[in-house]
């Protein structure tokens, strides 16, 4: 309870016991009998730049991003290491660190930081940012292509994602996958 993409969830694998009597049972050949920690949600690092200085005029300043419709409540399969919402997805999630931004503060078009959000993979997300103007441009944050219908962000994976402001109030999103993160931890 209480998601709101400020946290990742970490599972292992199938353990029990106590201090003094430990158990830990796992696929030997897979695991090697050792405890392995996973995350389950993916991070996205946000990114935000204004196409030009006729774009950065119309939006102005950047008061808040968010991901809408996630949920306040994850169900986690310990033994499959999966996750479902379990709550109705009524919770906006805002960036972790973010400040409000003006477009207009540089010359020139540049990239700024804008922190990050943690959220339940192999979703589709809508991405809305509210502006100066109080007006929520949004877009949908998708992993298909043609060639991978069925892509979708996975657990324990970085993607950077950079909105640009574009002129006439469109938002484009772009992503790519960072080469770092850690997954499937093994703690001996």
């Amino acid at each position: 309870s209480g998601i709101d993409g400020s946290q990742d969830i970490l599972c292992s694998n199938l353990g029990w016991g106590n201090m003094e009597q430990p158990e830990v049972k796992t696929n030997e050949a897979t695991y090697g009998g050792v405890v392995i920690f996973s995350h389950m949600l993916s991070l996205f690092r946000i990114k935000i730049e204004p196409e030009n200085e006729t774009a950065a005029t119309q939006y102005g300043q950047i008061s808040n991003i968010r991901i809408t419709d996630q949920p306040s409540s994850i169900k986690v399969d310990m033994i499959d290491l999966a996750i479902e919402a379990y709550s109705a997805l009524d919770t906006d999630y805002s960036p972790v660190g973010f400040m409000p931004v003006s477009l207009t503060a540089n010359p020139a078009p540049v990239v700024q930081d804008a922190g990050y959000i943690m959220a339940m993979p192999a979703r589709k997300f809508t991405v809305e940012v509210e502006t100066e103007n109080r007006l929520w441009p949004s877009a949908e944050l998708d992993f298909t292509t043609a060639e991978h219908p069925y892509a979708t962000s996975t657990p324990g994976t970085i993607y950077d994602v950079d909105i640009k402001f574009m002129e006439a109030y469109e938002m484009q999103l772009s992503v790519t996958e960072a080469d770092e993160w850690w997954m499937d931890s093994v703690f001996d």
